[in-house]
């Protein structure tokens, strides 16, 4: 059995795993964050999105990634940057010596599902050796899930615990007790109750809406 100090080293190590790629998911599809309230912010992302931004600079600023992979499409419809774009330039605004070149854009999924299949298409031939998925904590166990599913082995990064070891611990000040987060976690558990037609039924339905001209 091991010893508290073994497990303790264990934790240390695991916090400091460095991974090739860091695939960063993109968080404006969120409840009291629609196309016209993120029109109005002026980066034109949800809090959960900004957070997962900033955690994805500082693992790249510990040299815990190597290439990050933002992923998210135009989420807020074709008349606005893709929410990969938008984390992009949050990214760059806070981390200027992020090599432009370190950053990889997947522009055309809408939500978790297709955030799988199109960085999986979009990486196949990039001879990445280890990749990492970051999102906040009540997103990470099922986009590990989806992400596994399309054959990607992947290791989990939970941007607020990230964000809470860094400068940036105020950022994350009230999200774990929020009434936005409460309503986030209310609103996964029951997507993920219904049927699958009903989900893809959903989901065509708001990529209508979030592409009208498509």
């Amino acid at each position: 059995m091991p010893t508290i100090e073994a497990e303790r080293v264990e934790k240390v190590e695991d916090e400091l795993t460095a991974v090739d790629a860091l695939i960063v998911l993109g968080r404006n599809i969120l409840p009291g964050y629609n196309r016209r309230t993120l029109a109005a912010e002026e980066s034109h992302l949800s809090p959960l999105s900004k957070i997962n931004a900033l955690a994805a600079g500082v693992m790249y600023s510990q040299k815990r990634a190597n290439v990050l992979i933002l992923s998210s499409g135009h989420t807020m419809g074709r008349d606005f940057p893709s929410e990969a774009q938008a984390m992009k330039t949050f990214l760059l605004q806070h981390f200027t010596d992020i090599p432009e070149g370190n950053i990889l854009l997947e522009e055309t999924s809408f939500d978790t599902p297709s955030n799988a299949q199109e960085v999986k298409t979009m990486i196949a031939d990039k001879g990445f050796t280890s990749l990492g998925l970051l999102t906040d904590d009540l997103h990470l166990k099922r986009a590990t899930s989806l992400f596994e599913g399309q054959g990607m082995n992947v290791q989990p990064f939970n941007s607020l615990e990230i964000l809470q070891k860094s400068q940036f611990a105020d950022v994350v000040m009230g999200y774990t007790t929020s009434k936005l987060r409460k309503r986030v976690k209310l609103r996964e558990g029951i997507i993920d109750t219904l049927p699958t037609p009903a989900q893809s039924v959903l989901q065509g339905v708001a990529r209508r809406l979030r592409s009208p001209n498509r």
